[in-house]
């Protein structure tokens, strides 16, 4: 009998396939005697090693797709797995009580859990969220399960009240036809990484065991809608919804070749975000003119030594030589303690507001100005500018140009090649966006950061599900911090370029464009829907 339900869409697309549930509670780990207490540290250590891995795919992958924001959780859980605290807990329990490793995990992440929901702070269920995850992470690499191993169908809409980074990251995309999860919010990394991975995702539906082997549909569209044990005219409708996709597929493909034109004839600027040089293949095979944001971080991050100039150099002049005369906006590295370089850096209670971006560089003026170096250097190899994140005054901007006049120097002094290059500032403070007319004429551009900009000015974490419908790109003091920005970039002889995955509907580009936005910068699967949304805008 046919059922319908109505659900939040946090990934479109549409699905059929049948529903196989997976739910992870707490699962029953008994203690049994170990005679080797060696191989079990060293089962542990293999554990953790995988989980690791994983964790470093996922990551780059998600770095890629979705930037920061989104890959920050996994940064997190890698830092709980390599924590001292973590670690040491475990080894007691291997080496006091000599049992399985499999107990030891378990009852670690159980204790400190625990100790976490203690408290009514939103910080601390985060912090006890990540124990649970990582935890259930470890005890899946040591007994080598596959939960969805034993399903056999070939479409399959998969259930559950919450999915695990790694999980997400190992979904046979074949296989997998869509997504319901009870828990995930559209802004939360599972969301985010369900986007990047093509597969349409629902939530907000309380499922049972019963709906288990159920023929469904999923529609996610501005409603989200769940259509459990379909009529054959609704089955039709669907694979009528699915052509369309693959027909709106096929003609933004041949939008391949064509200008970023508006129909009043004004040209944009259209540019693709990357984290690494593995992004640079999809920004040529999707028609990018030019890489908007390379977030620079990515190079330093997981690892415990700095990037030295030479091997930033290669990169920089990688990307500039195969983008052949196509503009390549590096963004100086983003780091701080929520994109830590190496162990052992403070913990901040709020690292989105903390020691981050250019605060942390002019912190650490070595590490400016290596990469400096390397970037003037690969300027000579193409069309290479210069952009800085997370700065708020006009001091913090007159002390990195006193660096850069200083690196500039070294280099001559050197006879080394060091052109001149177009720089910009990253306005994602309220605070450089309040003072962009004193900003605008010392630089050539701006990047609008509007993921951290919006939950700034809105004071609203977008991971957050509880405060999501705060979450709003065209509130009022959005709207006219942005035509603010934009007026005083203009006046300032600067232009203008935004990034942000919340600026991608068709309707907020023809806002920002009636504002006079010269650019937008988007991953690189959003250049051509973002082309025709150019194109097609009404000013």
């Amino acid at each position: 009998m046919m059922r319908r339900y109505k659900a939040h869409t946090v990934a479109e697309g549409w699905a059929s396939g049948v529903i196989r549930l997976f739910r992870r509670g707490p699962r029953p780990v008994r203690p049994y005697p170990v005679k080797d207490i060696r191989e079990e540290k060293k089962r542990y250590e293999c554990a953790k090693e995988k989980c690791m891995r994983q964790l470093q795919e996922l990551y780059t992958g998600a770095l890629r797709e979705v930037g920061e924001l989104g890959a920050e959780e996994i940064l997190a859980q890698r830092r709980l797995l390599q924590s001292t605290e973590y670690n040491e807990a475990v080894g007691h329990i291997l080496t006091g009580q000599e049992v399985n490793a499999e107990y030891a995990v378990a009852t670690v992440g159980k204790n400190m859990e625990d100790m976490y929901r203690l408290s009514d702070e939103e910080e601390q269920g985060r912090k006890a969220d990540r124990i649970r995850e990582v935890t259930d992470r470890l005890l899946d690499a040591l007994d080598e399960h596959v939960p969805w191993s034993e399903w056999k169908e070939e479409g399959i809409i998969l259930a559950a009240d919450r999915l695990l980074p790694q999980e997400t990251a190992q979904l046979d995309t074949s296989r997998i036809r869509g997504l319901l999860l009870t828990e995930e919010s559209a802004h939360s990394h599972g969301a985010m990484l369900a986007r990047s991975l093509g597969i349409p995702a629902l939530s907000g539906i309380g499922f049972s065991e019963a709906w288990d082997g159920k023929e469904a549909l999923l529609c996610g569209e501005k409603e989200g809608w769940l259509i459990l044990e379909p009529e054959p005219e609704q089955q039709e409708e669907m694979k009528t919804k699915q052509r369309e996709k693959r027909e709106k597929k096929r003609l933004l493909e041949e939008l391949k070749g064509k200008d970023d034109i508006t129909p009043g004839g004004r040209r944009i600027r259209l540019y693709a975000g990357i984290a690494g040089p593995g992004g640079l293949s999809e920004v040529l095979s999707n028609d990018g003119a030019g890489i908007g944001l390379f977030r620079s971080e990515f190079l330093y991050l997981n690892r415990r030594d700095e990037p030295a100039e030479e091997e930033q150099f290669r990169i920089y002049r990688q990307l500039a030589e195969n983008m052949a005369g196509r503009p390549v906006f590096i963004r100086t590295a983003d780091l701080g303690s929520d994109k830590r370089r190496r162990s052992g850096l403070a913990w901040e209670e709020n690292p989105a507001m903390g020691l981050r971006g250019i605060r942390y560089a002019l912190e650490h003026p070595t590490l400016l100005r290596t990469q400096l170096r390397a970037i003037f250097r690969a300027a000579a190899y193409g069309d290479i500018a210069l952009l800085y994140p997370m700065l708020t005054s006009m001091e913090e901007l007159a002390r990195l140009r006193k660096i850069e006049e200083a690196v500039k120097a070294e280099l001559k002094a050197e006879e080394i090649l060091c052109p001149d290059i177009p720089r910009g500032i990253m306005i994602e403070t309220p605070a450089a966006a309040l003072i962009s007319d004193a900003l605008a004429p010392e630089t050539d551009f701006f990047c609008i950061g509007m993921n951290d900009l919006m939950q700034f000015v809105l004071a609203a974490d977008r991971r957050n599900p509880k405060v999501e419908g705060l979450f709003d790109v065209q509130h009022p003091a959005v709207l006219r911090l942005l035509r603010q920005i934009i007026e005083n970039a203009h006046r300032g002889g600067a232009w203008v370029m935004i990034s942000g995955d919340c600026c991608e509907t068709s309707e907020m580009t023809a806002l920002l464009l009636k504002m006079g936005i010269d650019g937008f910068c988007v991953p690189p699967a959003q250049l051509l829907p973002m082309r025709q949304k150019i194109r097609s805008a009404a000013e």
